[in-house]
């Protein structure tokens, strides 16, 4: 079997939420790929517990042979070193291993946060990993940059779509929606920043902030810039709320900094909602500027407030976008898909065969999924 290891598909989290989607998708059902959870909500003590019950889980697993591969979803930082361990564990046995890399701050860590002898444990790490899978192409040369590699694979994240298309909003809704943590990394000050400037051109809105982390200076920044009774925090949201959230939702907002493939903004397209975010990570990837959204450089607030006043002042042209976004998510970031590329991923990897790394290097050129020459 493969096992694969990450945090608890029902924990708060990116990663949460491509385990989740991978569990309703039916990657799980047939035994061949288990899933191990290392960690998930709670305190502290009750996420080291967690792992350590996961270390010992996985070793048990190993020295009984059950287990022909180790799958690890990662990030950054404690993350990153936890699964480090887990994963050269697997090597020792006679294991065949994947690294799944999903932090957008993953090169600001390795450049700017660790130190000689830390940054050779990471280059360690990734060399003795027989696929490394990255979020985008993007990300695949940064990797190549610090680590020569074989098989470092593109492999987009998924979103289940069966349940999402055909919710869309009504025309001349001014619902905007921001779905992240309420820090400055994605673009939560910038986009209140940018709201003030919409509000100054006449234009009305609601914005629903949906995400965990310290509401306090975003209330804040609310008083200080006028806009209460425009801005809702909801903290976390998730299920039923999250999906009436969606469908009612004229445009999503992502100012952030650092991205890898955000699931937000694929559940936004899944949903037919167009989107506005930074030309970072994955995201142009995923979004054509002009196409399924618009995109804008990330810190650049009079683009943003451009970009949200144009699409809100023209409701056939953010119909025109949302339906293109639900195009592109059906052929290139439906779970089916994904999970096919998947497959044929640990395929590879248990018969010995040549990583599928040219199979899977496709860019979306447009809606008509052309192959990249």
């Amino acid at each position: 079997m493969i096992l694969m290891l990450g945090p608890d598909p029902t924990a708060r989290g990116g990663i949460s939420a491509v385990v989740s989607a991978y569990a309703q998708a039916g990657l799980f059902a047939d035994g061949g790929v288990v899933y191990l959870a290392t960690t998930g909500d709670g305190t502290a003590r009750a996420k080291l517990m967690r792992y350590v019950g996961a270390v010992f889980t996985t070793l048990r697993l190993l020295l009984a042979g059950q287990v022909h591969a180790v799958h690890a979803h990662t990030s950054w930082r404690g993350s990153f070193l936890r699964k480090s361990v887990l994963l050269l564990l697997a090597k020792t046995s006679g294991c065949k291993t994947v690294l799944h890399l999903h932090s957008g701050g993953f090169m600001d860590f390795y450049r700017n946060e660790c130190g000689p002898l830390r940054r050779w444990m990471i280059r360690h790490v990734f060399s003795r990993a027989d696929a490394v899978i990255v979020l985008s192409d993007s990300w695949k040369a940064q990797i190549k940059s610090i680590v020569r590699h074989p098989a470092i694979i593109r492999l987009y994240n998924p979103v289940c779509v069966n349940h999402l298309q055909g919710a869309t909003a009504a025309p001349g809704q001014a619902n905007l929606l921001f779905l992240g943590r309420m820090v400055q990394t994605k673009g939560i000050f910038d986009l209140l920043e940018a709201l003030s400037l919409v509000r100054r051109n006449g234009l009305d809105f609601m914005l629903r902030v949906g995400g965990d982390g310290d509401a306090a200076p975003v209330r804040d920044a609310v008083d200080r810039l006028g806009l209460q009774g425009s801005v809702q925090l909801l903290g976390w949201v998730e299920g039923d709320q999250k999906s009436a959230l969606l469908a009612s939702a004229a445009l999503l907002l992502l100012p952030s900094y650092h991205e890898g493939v955000p699931m937000g903004i694929l559940e936004a397209m899944a949903y037919g909602v167009p989107v506005v975010a930074s030309r970072v990570g994955g995201i142009p990837e995923m979004i054509d500027d002009g196409v399924q959204g618009l995109l804008i450089e990330p810190g650049q607030i009079n683009q943003l407030s451009d970009a949200i006043a144009r699409l809100l002042s023209n409701a056939n042209e953010r119909a025109a976008m949302g339906a293109a976004a639900a195009v592109r998510v059906d052929q290139t970031f439906a779970a089916a898909v994904v999970i096919k590329q998947l497959r044929a991923i640990h395929a590879a990897l248990l018969n010995g065969d040549p990583m599928p790394v040219a199979g899977l290097e496709r860019r979306q050129l447009g809606a008509d999924d052309r192959e990249r020459t």
